[in-house]
């Protein structure tokens, strides 16, 4: 015993009537981490840059002033010897002024190439291009 058309067609609808789910935006941490594990399985070299703020005495957040202005939060090392700077934005993020100064200065294909990116696709995206030109 099977189903009619009728019947499925009908299912097929009350599916279409419930709520889709949304999916929540990837804070950049966990863009960070999906970015870091990619290009790891690709055999590169890749880390963290680790630029933040440090407490003092008093508990003010003092930044190092000696650290870049506006340094990427990734680096990656291709086999090939490209290096990679990845700063990574959420969904909405824009590069602030001193990350774009930063972005002036360190982009210098073909052996060092500045990522904005706001998924892991956009990484892949890049990579996949300068592996093509590489050839």
């Amino acid at each position: 015993m099977g189903i009619t058309q009728e019947a499925y067609q009908n299912l097929l609808s009350k599916k279409a009537e419930l709520p889709q789910k949304t999916i929540p935006p990837q804070s950049e941490q966990s863009i960070q981490l999906s970015i870091i594990k990619y290009l790891r399985a690709k055999g590169y070299s890749c880390g963290k840059t680790k630029t933040f703020a440090m407490p003092t005495k008093t508990g003010v957040y003092r930044k190092d002033i000696y650290a870049f202005r506006g340094k990427c939060d990734l680096e990656a090392f291709a086999p090939s010897g490209i290096m990679y700077g990845i700063e990574v934005k959420s969904k909405l993020g824009i590069l602030s002024g001193g990350q774009k100064e930063y972005q002036r200065k360190f982009h210098r294909p073909p052996w060092r190439i500045y990522i904005e990116a706001h998924c892991l696709e956009d990484v892949i995206e890049k990579v996949e291009i300068e592996n093509k030109a590489e050839t």
